[in-house]
């Protein structure tokens, strides 16, 4: 339920992002986002009595976080500002064949035929969906594919970092790290404006979900394995194709639905042999 909910979350800040897009440029919804979200985790961390100034945060699975969250966060914002929410959301439904992947190489999770299978076919998948061709490519749509690599470093680190971290307070520090990068990122473009009207409804609405869903995301993948949780995220195509299609007026393809049918059967089919293998 943690996992679905976040899903939605992560799709409605989506639709906040793109709408946002027309407004202002990546750096300064990146900014705002990062100081939103850093000042979001910041309060919860005091409402828990937990410290974000603690030499626990000194641990090197921090420095993964941050990357994932600049990695993940800038290319998810550049994409969803130049292509269609619909295809970033089925490129971004490859992170949980990236979990797989890397828990594998990293948490020493069990190599099996099934889950490399998967992985490649979910990869496949992406491929599809960016369609390269001897013309070239979407530049956008191979941006969301880094989207999502970032998006899994950035899930990943929950579990390399020690379990009695306070989850806040590695969010606040992953925030913090993305609001740095759209303020560089605001200076280059020349600098932002101060946002009012439904801009400025959007900025906070983005916000306040974007905390909610990463609080929820990263609680789930503490309470529970990677892989018994990963199918979930897959609830976010759903709502991401609905709101594409009935609030932006997006044409889903061919190409799109064959791709997205990839990585969501390669994810459902790496869940189904994982359940079956634990089974007594």
């Amino acid at each position: 339920m943690l996992m679905i909910a976040s899903m939605l979350a992560f799709t409605l800040v989506d639709s906040m992002v793109k709408l946002l897009s027309s407004h202002m440029g990546v750096g300064q919804i990146l900014c705002i986002f990062g100081v939103g979200t850093a000042v979001c985790f910041a309060v919860l961390a005091k409402s828990q009595r937990q410290t974000i100034w603690s030499s626990a945060y000194l641990h090197p699975a921090l420095a993964v976080r941050c990357f994932g969250e600049i990695l993940g966060g800038s290319c998810l914002v550049i994409a969803l500002a130049n292509t269609s929410l619909s295809a970033v959301t089925a490129l971004v439904q490859f992170v949980p064949l990236l979990l797989t992947a890397m828990a594998m190489m990293m948490l020493g999770e069990r190599r099996t035929v099934a889950r490399i299978m998967a992985v490649l076919t979910g990869f496949a998948g992406t491929i599809i969906i960016i369609r390269p061709t001897i013309d070239g490519f979407d530049l956008y749509l191979l941006t969301g594919f880094f989207a999502a690599v970032g998006l899994a470093l950035r899930d990943l680190s929950v579990r390399l970092v020690p379990p009695d971290m306070p989850i806040a307070g590695l969010s606040f520090y992953g925030a913090v790290a993305v609001a740095c990068t759209g303020f560089i990122m605001m200076m280059i473009e020349g600098g932002g404006t101060m946002p009012d009207g439904w801009p400025l409804v959007y900025a906070i609405i983005m916000v306040m979900l974007a905390a909610a869903g990463l609080w929820g995301i990263a609680l789930s993948l503490r309470l529970a394995d990677i892989s018994a949780i990963s199918p979930f995220r897959y609830s976010r195509i759903i709502f991401g194709i609905v709101i594409g299609i009935t609030v932006f007026s997006e044409q889903i393809d061919s190409f799109m639905i064959a791709g997205s049918v990839l990585i969501l059967g390669a994810g459902l089919y790496s869940w189904y042999s994982e359940t079956r293998a634990d089974a007594p």
